[in-house]
């Protein structure tokens, strides 16, 4: 069976590759409802092997694979014939190597009621709203009996806090004048 008529009998349109990668994240734009019910890593790691004429490959989450698989039908679509595993592997690569959130998996907190870190572009753990402002009234609290002029404090939130410079500013005036609490 050809790279094309596996994909039609897997219910993956093939008219473009745009809607066969709709598909396979099971969204139909139309009407955005789901197409199928979303397939296991296993799954994945099947039909990428039959895809790319290798043996089954062990991803380290189904993020990875769903990624190489994207990659693996968006481009037998496009190219209408079997494509070759060392340029999806190296398209998939590059991905990764840009944009590092794509393929980890969701840390959790220690309070289940927290729900899923969202990852920064770095694919770091970014802060909770309001983290800043915490970390500012604790910085100012635990220095205030110190002598510091005002860009002394400045620099001191800059650096502890991860603020910029009219971000420091302001939050200083704030925590001198009692209104940040």
């Amino acid at each position: 069976m050809n790279v094309i008529d596996q994909l039609v009998a897997w219910g993956i349109p093939v008219d473009n590759d745009c809607q066969a990668i709709q598909a396979i994240r099971n969204h139909d734009p139309a009407s955005g409802l789901l197409w199928t019910e979303e397939l296991s890593k296993e799954e994945k790691e099947e039909r990428i092997a039959l895809l790319l004429g290798i043996e089954k490959p062990n991803f380290p989450n189904d993020k990875h694979a769903r990624v190489v698989y994207g990659y693996a039908v968006g481009e037998s679509v496009r190219l209408g014939r079997p494509v070759d595993p060392a340029d999806i592997f190296a398209k998939v690569e590059k991905l990764i190597g840009e944009m590092p959130w794509v393929v980890k998996e969701y840390e959790t907190y220690a309070h289940e009621d927290h729900g899923p870190v969202k990852l920064d572009a770095v694919g770091a753990p970014k802060r909770k709203k309001g983290a800043k402002k915490a970390l500012a009234i604790e910085v100012y609290n635990r220095e205030k009996g110190t002598e510091r002029t005002r860009k002394e404090w400045i620099d001191l939130l800059m650096e502890e806090v991860g603020l910029s410079k009219a971000g420091a500013s302001t939050y200083y005036a704030s925590l001198k004048n009692g209104s940040m609490k």
